[in-house]
């Protein structure tokens, strides 16, 4: 007969979930580093107005592939428990979330169309979703081979360890300021989404078009503020390249296009992207017409 240890017991019991404040601090902190790389990255390469964002464009990009790679890897190889649970969460709602941006690009949109460059803001728009999608069934995708060959393989010992990286410098504290603004918004964009998931009662994820579309007006009606000189600079920054920045997120919009599309729900697919870009869009507008 075989022995069951206390430990073997401890093992096999169900841990208790962790609460909601403990899930929204993970994101947090994760939505805080993703913010400040994506706002170092914009400050470093900024595009010139009337021209196209290269540098929103390729963040978004990256992002939805990396995004595609990591939930379809997480799903595929275990349930959303214990470590997976807090990657998921902490690198991929918060880091990844925090990282690319909706309400940024819909801004550079409606900039870019009243700018005068109105075909090119209409091919930036299109192109972009398009491309996301794209990049997001790539990373799924890719996921997919990658754990059907590992599981074909015999199992083998090893070991990984978090990896991690020492910031030097000290940057100026408007990078802090938008860093923890990003991880408030990626927080509160876990806390909304949460919500909206436990109360949604239709088949299509309406979690990413609400929160995306709310921050495209905030976005707006910050910059339209901006630009009036009504709001400084830095409170721009702040609310804009951080919070708002934190709060949507195109990498999520991306992998569920790309999910409803592998799924054969093509119909749901065109109006989940299309009905999100044109209410951003919109919503983006009224907000700088506000401001």
């Amino acid at each position: 007969m075989e022995t069951v240890t206390t430990e073997d017991a401890a093992d096999r019991k169900p841990g208790r979930p962790a609460p909601m404040w403990a899930l929204a601090l993970l994101v947090a902190a994760g939505g805080c580093i993703g913010t400040l790389a994506r706002a170092l990255l914009e400050s470093a390469f900024a595009t010139p107005h009337g021209h196209l964002p290269v540098t929103t464009l390729l963040i978004n990009l990256v992002g939805s592939l990396i995004l595609g790679m990591l939930l379809e890897g997480l799903a595929r190889t275990g349930d959303d428990i214990g470590v997976r649970k807090a990657v998921r969460l902490g690198v991929g709602t918060g880091v990844i979330g925090g990282f690319t941006t909706y309400s940024t690009f819909m801004v550079e949109i409606d900039r870019l169309i009243g700018g005068g460059s109105a075909a090119l803001g209409l091919i930036y728009a299109v192109g972009s979703v398009v491309a996301g999608v794209l990049c997001a069934v790539a990373g799924i995708t890719v996921a997919r081979r990658a754990v059907s060959r590992l599981e074909r393989r015999p199992e083998s010992p090893g070991s990984a360890g978090p990896a991690g990286s020492k910031g030097q410098g000290g940057p100026p504290m408007i990078w802090l300021f938008v860093s923890l603004a990003g991880g408030l918004g990626s927080a509160t964009r876990f806390v909304v989404d949460s919500w909206i998931a436990r109360h949604n009662r239709l088949n299509t994820p309406m979690g990413t078009i609400v929160i995306n579309v709310t921050a495209s007006f905030v976005l707006g009606l910050a910059t339209g503020m901006g630009i009036d000189h009504t709001m400084t600079k830095a409170w721009t920054s702040v609310i804009g390249t951080g919070f708002c920045g934190g709060y949507s997120t195109f990498s999520t919009a991306s992998v569920e296009g790309a999910r409803l599309f592998l799924s054969g729900r093509t119909r749901a697919g065109l109006l989940h992207g299309g009905g999100m870009l044109l209410l951003s869009t919109l919503a983006a507008g009224l907000g700088m017409v506000i401001g």
